[in-house]
């Protein structure tokens, strides 16, 4: 139990480093950061973890998420020209988005009958904006709900919608 907590912290290192170098984070942040995770991962590793426990560490870590856009952005804004460091790499703008989606993923495993779950990722791949998220969690929940009208009707909308597909 414990060497999976660690492999997953361990994961999380060079994103955290890359936010500490470019000033999103101090290092007093990124300690609470990692050890909030810590918690967050003992409490989904254990063997009678709950629903609640994956929407609190998802929840922690959207919050977390719009923090670090928001203070890249003042960071853009109040850096000069020259002075400006090098725009991060598409590793550190979607490693949150990455994290998120894993744990949806790990609780959806867990839980995979839970259909408030399935929607709720559903909801924030759409808020996310992404269409290829989207399209493989419909497909998943369709393939383990084949029976249920709202997966149906979500993925037409998605389809007909957002990917201009009238075939589907």
């Amino acid at each position: 139990m414990a060497d999976t907590v660690q492999y997953r912290l361990d994961q999380m290192v060079p994103v955290l480093m890359e936010m500490t170098k470019q000033g999103i984070f101090n290092q007093q942040e990124i300690q609470q950061i990692v050890s909030k995770r810590r918690d967050f991962e003992y409490k989904l590793v254990r063997r009678g973890s709950q629903k609640h426990d994956f929407i609190r560490y998802i929840e922690y870590e959207d919050n977390l998420e719009t923090l670090r856009k928001l203070r890249f952005k003042t960071y853009l804004k109040h850096s000069k020209g020259a002075q400006r460091q090098v725009r991060p790499g598409k590793h550190l703008e979607f490693a949150g988005l990455r994290l998120i989606r894993s744990i949806y993923d790990r609780a959806l495993r867990r839980f995979p009958a839970d259909m408030d779950l399935w929607m709720q990722f559903i909801e924030w791949a759409e808020a996310q904006g992404s269409h290829r998220i989207l399209s493989q969690v419909l497909s998943r929940a369709l393939l383990l709900h084949p029976l249920e009208a709202r997966l149906w009707a979500r993925a037409a909308s998605h389809e007909i919608y957002k990917s201009g597909n009238l075939q589907a």
